[in-house]
């Protein structure tokens, strides 16, 4: 895939992993105004969707910084790093386990989404890719 195409489709795929954060951050907001509401399952779905969420907004980052195919390979390598160094560790605290469980389930899909992208010919960060 060429680095327009590149860059268009990783911000489409983005884009809605950040419309499913807002949204779930929105529906757990809307709900602690509600006295007795039951917010378990939406604290729980407003963590998954920000760590899923969290390695795109590092890809995006990274492809302001670096290009689309550098930028990528960055992106792909700290959700990689994130998975193999990291080790499952529990925290008495029950919501911090389930932050990190999350996060690491957002980087596994991250990877999984991404795995087969191959960014072909690139212009320098910053500089829009050459049509050919």
């Amino acid at each position: 895939m060429d680095a327009t195409a590149a860059t268009q489709y990783l911000t489409h795929l983005a884009q809605n992993a950040f419309e499913r954060d807002a949204q779930a951050r929105e529906s757990l907001a809307a709900a602690l105004a509600i006295p007795g509401a039951s917010i378990d399952h939406l604290v729980d779905a407003a963590l998954t969707a920000a760590a899923i969420a969290k390695p795109w907004t590092h890809l995006m980052k990274a492809i302001e910084r670096h290009g689309v195919r550098d930028g990528l390979a960055r992106a792909r390598t700290e959700a990689t790093d994130l998975l193999v160094t990291v080790g499952v560790s529990v925290s008495t605290n029950l919501v911090t386990t389930a932050q990190r469980l999350a996060e690491q389930e957002g980087a596994r899909r991250f990877l999984s989404t991404t795995g087969g992208l191959e960014v072909e010919g690139e212009a320098a960060a910053g500089e829009p890719a050459l049509a050919g």
